[in-house]
């Protein structure tokens, strides 16, 4: 609705596009706009004709080995919930009735719902159906989702070419910055009030004590 409502009042945008499982576009040679010992991106620019939008696909190392690193910290906390779980089937007071394990199973399955599709889980139970005599599970590196490190940007400035709409793209970032280093000097950040004559004192306080170095 906000792309809409920009375009029917002629204004220009530049945007993150929403789209999932975004992947690199075939058949387009990638053009690098960053490059150093941190971190290395490539682009790859595409007209869309449908939307008429030019679209810069990017691909970052650095994100990408970022959001890696997250996903085995997820899949970690799964994977040593669900030993918990097994090694309760063996010690005193543990939980080892069928029903409940599948209960449990489930529940930790919703709260780790980022990484659990990527695991087969299995309660194993007893002749009877009332105990679980064992926990397995199994993980499938072939349904780890969409790729690691893409994002896109959308515009409807079709004149700008790769290293144009990435650096554009990247002055939000500078700009954020700059007010989250500001806000940090100046004592304004955090801010807890929601009444406009609270925020206006706290940021007034915050104001004089880096000015004087001295509190109200």
């Amino acid at each position: 609705d906000n792309i809409a409502w920009l375009t029917e009042h002629d204004y220009k945008y530049l945007v993150i596009s929403r789209k999932r499982n975004q992947t690199l576009p075939e058949n387009i040679e990638g053009v690098v706009v960053k490059e150093d010992a941190n971190n290395k991106v490539t682009t790859y620019l595409v007209n869309n004709t449908d939307s008429q939008e030019t679209e810069l696909y990017c691909h970052s190392e650095a994100m990408e080995a970022k959001s890696t690193d997250l996903m085995d910290k997820f899949k970690k906390r799964f994977t040593d919930a669900l030993t918990i779980m097994k090694n309760g089937l063996s010690k005193k007071g543990g939980t080892k009735k069928y029903s409940k394990i599948c209960e449990r199973i489930g529940r930790l399955k919703e709260k780790h719902r980022k990484v659990a599709h990527h695991y087969t889980v299995e309660a194993i139970a007893d002749e009877n159906k009332e105990f679980a005599s064992e926990i397995t599970w199994e993980h499938h590196p072939k349904e780890s989702g969409k790729p690691a490190g893409i994002y896109c940007i959308r515009t409807n400035q079709t004149h700008m070419d790769n290293i144009t709409v990435w650096k554009t793209y990247r002055i939000l970032n500078d700009v954020e910055s700059a007010f989250k280093t500001l806000k940090t000097d100046l004592g304004v950040r955090p801010v807890y009030h929601q009444k406009t004559d609270r925020v206006t004192g706290h940021i007034f306080m915050g104001n004089h004590y880096v000015k004087t170095g001295k509190s109200l």
